[in-house]
């Protein structure tokens, strides 16, 4: 904290000299007025006061702003105001972060439920083909499988495919491989640059080789019931995920009603 008392002890030592050199002042003045015969001597008399009055109220004001105690409140006060303005201004920002925030999570819920409008089918494998149709044509993958549960045991097999070529893919078990992780944690799994043998022991994705692929597990009543693979030559962003989380919520609903019967 800075050393208030001395400035206290300097206002003091001027206002001392300051009425030492009023009274001289006077004193001189009277001489002088005695001495002469001088007119509008009130007014100089007035202005020596006058003069005498601001030194005064400057030394008063100097000793106030030199009271450590009011110093101490003064700064208080200074930093809860900027402590208040630095709240409200992370509160403004949070608000706008969490207005944009909101309103990208509307969209990508609109277009979950774009993408899962108009799907009108009979079973699950019919809705599996015309789901995974739609979600390549919409969101840029090459190729996509939708595995199913069979019935209550850890065995998922194909439902339903879009631009696979060739024999139809093997079925896994909950927990074995990629896919099974991804069907035991309930949790999607993003692979990148794939190397080149990847498809030959790992994938069900075929002969055209995408370089990434997502593994979205469909869950109704905190059970994996499905899965969705997908592939595509280019890397999906976080939008994209998030759609395909979207999707995965509404087609769980789908799906287990056409497990059931």
């Amino acid at each position: 904290m800075f050393n208030l008392f001395k400035y206290r002890k300097l206002g003091i030592i001027m206002l001392i000299a300051m009425i030492v050199s009023f009274l001289l002042s006077l004193v001189v003045l009277w001489n002088f007025l005695l001495a002469n015969e001088t007119h509008h001597e009130g007014w100089i008399v007035f202005f020596i006061i006058l003069l005498f009055g601001s030194g005064v109220i400057m030394f008063l004001m100097l000793y106030k702003i030199t009271d450590p105690e009011q110093f101490d409140l003064h700064v208080q006060s200074v930093l809860e105001n900027e402590k208040t303005l630095l709240i409200d201004q992370n509160k403004n920002e949070q608000d706008v972060f969490e207005s944009e925030e909101s309103k990208d999570e509307k969209k990508i819920e609109g277009k979950a439920k774009e993408l899962m409008t108009g799907i009108d089918s009979k079973s699950a494998s019919e809705f599996s083909d015309l789901l995974l149709r739609k979600i390549s044509k919409k969101l840029d993958f090459v190729q996509g499988i939708i595995y199913v549960r069979n019935g209550k045991n850890k065995k998922f097999s194909p439902a339903g495919t879009f631009a696979l070529p060739g024999k139809n893919p093997e079925s896994f078990v909950s927990g074995n491989g990629i896919a099974g992780q991804a069907t035991e944690s309930k949790t999607m799994i993003r692979i990148n640059d794939i190397p080149e043998n990847y498809f030959d022991a790992t994938s069900g994705l075929g002969n055209s080789k995408p370089k990434h692929l997502l593994f979205i597990p469909i869950v109704y009543k905190n059970q994996s019931i499905a899965l969705i693979e997908v592939g595509s030559f280019k890397k999906p962003d976080e939008t994209t995920e998030k759609i395909l989380h979207n999707i995965s919520k509404e087609a769980g609903k789908l799906l287990h009603n056409y497990l059931s019967n």
